[in-house]
């Protein structure tokens, strides 16, 4: 009889705490799913209070090609948006963060953090000129922190990484702390260049990083296609996924066309006089998750990255890319007729002069 009832008092117990777990996850369960629904609601009701009705004409264009069906016209409209770095624009671009092509989704990803970068961005505290410091925001500045629904959902995205690396960057600008738990896990990414965004993610918003990854994330499938030690004659370079190459006869010639034809993107403040400082240029300007290695050089003044697609490997060919004037913090852009690669559709359109 004692030990039935030893028995059943340890039965009773065990069930005891096993409802008391089931009750503290369904609880557990039932908090997110209300931060998720206030996350929502708090973006819904940031979106209806843009005066998008204004922007629409002033833009008729890329609002009527977002929804024409058409792939090259929605990249083209997503990159205009984007280009404008108009805040309106924002709730034009989220809904293709859900598109069924991955590509679309990638470059909805890319210029929704083009626009946060530019508006975050005006608060930089050029008192820090080595690093990104942001001064406090203050009532005249536009409050994005609404948008922390949008971005914890695209750090959960497999786009190749893109996704999830501008995420990290948005998440950064804004001020989002309490995404920290999402920002570590893309500390285990294997994509190189989303935890090189992870790292800076985390360190601008205040936390410590106690083991920054391998570029090229040591194991990982894109290693292999690391240069070769010694053939690089900018080291710091290989750290961003970057290689760079001598100008031949043949290359020269083709990067004369490539300069001739470039437009201006951006006009930054500053002065890029190396190719690290063009760079870190790009890297603080133009958010990229790249597949592999990128090549890279200089030729007639200007630092030229290659970069025919971002969701695929580099192919060395300099078909398109981004490329930093010398003495200047100027970004232009180029791409052949079949290049896929986004660059503002709004941008000043030019030949720039070497």
């Amino acid at each position: 009889m004692l030990l039935f009832t030893t028995l059943l008092l340890a039965m009773c117990g065990t069930a005891g705490l096993s409802t008391a777990a089931a009750a503290d996850t369904e609880a557990s369960d039932s908090q997110a799913g209300t931060a998720e629904v206030k996350e929502r609601a708090a973006w819904e009701t940031f979106a209806r209070s843009l005066k998008t009705e204004v922007f629409a004409k002033d833009y008729p264009g890329p609002l009527r090609d977002l929804d024409s069906g058409d792939r090259e016209k929605t990249v083209k409209a997503l990159n205009g948006l984007g280009a404008s770095e108009a805040i309106e624009a924002i709730p034009s671009i989220v809904p293709f963060l859900d598109s069924p092509r991955p590509e679309i989704r990638v470059y909805a990803g890319l210029n929704l953090e083009r626009i946060v970068s530019g508006i975050e961005l005006k608060r930089r505290d050029m008192a820090h000129p080595d690093r990104i410091v942001l001064r406090p925001r203050t009532p005249k500045d536009p409050d994005l922190t609404p948008l922390r629904y949008v971005v914890r959902r695209m750090l959960k995205s497999e786009d190749n990484g893109n996704t999830a690396g501008y995420a990290a960057r948005m998440a950064a600008y804004i001020g989002l702390t309490d995404l920290e738990t999402e920002l570590r896990e893309l500390l285990r990414s294997r994509h190189p260049a989303v935890t090189r965004s992870a790292v800076y993610a985390l360190r601008t918003l205040g936390f410590t990083v106690e083991h920054e990854p391998h570029p090229l994330n040591e194991g990982s499938a894109d290693k292999k296609e690391s240069p070769a030690a010694g053939t690089n004659k900018h080291p710091d370079l290989g750290r961003f996924g970057l290689e760079f190459v001598p100008v031949t006869a043949e290359r020269q010639q083709q990067l004369q066309k490539v300069i001739a034809g470039m437009k201006l993107e951006f006009r930054r403040e500053g002065k890029c006089e190396t190719i690290e400082d063009a760079r870190a240029l790009l890297w603080r300007s133009i958010s990229i998750a790249s597949v592999g290695p990128r090549v890279c050089t200089e030729c007639n003044g200007f630092f030229l990255f290659s970069f025919l697609d971002w969701a695929k490997p580099d192919d060395r060919t300099f078909k398109s890319g981004f490329a930093v004037k010398k003495g200047t913090a100027e970004i232009y852009s180029w791409e052949d007729k079949q290049s896929q690669h986004p660059v503002g559709g709004d941008a000043e359109d030019r030949a720039p002069q070497p």
